[in-house]
């Protein structure tokens, strides 16, 4: 039998800034940077318990809340982290023995200098960027660091015969199909830099992957998004269509 204890991991924005909490010393992310969260109580729901350990850990309420991922830890002790995105309103925060407050933009996910844990590098970014209303994103954590996709791996990784940028560039620019479950390449980029990925076509998600081959985040479809990409010596676009969503997409990547 796989037991496996839930758990809460909230992701919370106020004015473009969203609120992390550095580890105190008796906690396992000591030191390092982690959202605000904790244990699933006995006949607790989840958003009931989203809702307490915010209050309890920073001395606000949600404004708003929704459950954004389910990521399975394959470890020992196995957890079940309820991943959820929510804003906070106005007000001064309570300070908790748990940490210290942190506020900081989205793009401070990519500055090496930030004592992140891990795995929130590659969570952070596809959680916060799903669109509202999508279905919950699906994860297993792998040790040592491995989060994998459970959508993408059924997808796959195949390549495409496009790449980018190349003939028919403008600008840093260009017009392209996207293929369900197949991957376009965007070499040639240098230094730190972002992708902007524009289409009307949908409903889907398009993800940025960098060189390493972690997802630095997601782009839903219809609608336009930028993802930060840190290491973009080798920089793909993945397209993953939802249910009733089309094989292929026009998109303008850049």
């Amino acid at each position: 039998m796989h037991l496996a204890t839930p758990r809460t991991l909230l992701f919370l924005e106020r004015g473009g800034l969203w609120l992390f909490l550095r580890g105190s010393r008796e906690k396992w992310f000591a030191g390092r940077l982690n959202g605000l969260g904790g244990s699933v109580e006995p006949g607790e729901g989840v958003l009931a318990a989203a809702r307490r350990e915010c209050v309890e850990e920073c001395g606000l309420a949600p404004t708003s809340l929704r459950l954004a991922a389910v990521v399975h830890t394959i470890d020992e002790p196995p957890v079940m982290i309820f991943a959820l995105v929510g804003r906070l309103p106005p007000g001064a925060l309570i300070p908790t023995p748990e940490g210290e407050h942190v506020w900081l933009p989205a793009t401070a996910l990519a500055d090496a200098e930030q004592p992140f844990v891990a795995d929130l590098r590659t969570l952070f970014p596809r959680v916060v960027s799903a669109a509202n209303g999508a279905p919950p994103l699906s994860f297993t954590l792998r040790p040592p660091l491995e989060l994998e996709d459970d959508g993408r791996g059924a997808c796959g990784r195949e390549a495409s015969d496009v790449s980018w940028p190349g003939e028919g560039t403008r600008e840093g620019r260009r017009e392209m199909r996207l293929q369900h479950c197949k991957e376009v390449e965007a070499a040639g980029l240098t230094g730190p830099t972002s992708v902007t990925v524009t289409s009307a076509d949908g409903p889907g998600t398009v993800d940025v992957i960098g060189s390493t081959g972690t997802v630095h985040g997601s782009v839903g479809v219809p609608g336009s998004g930028s993802v930060a990409v840190p290491d973009p010596g080798k920089v793909r676009v993945h397209y993953r269509k939802d249910p009733g969503g089309p094989d292929e997409i026009e998109a303008s990547v850049s």
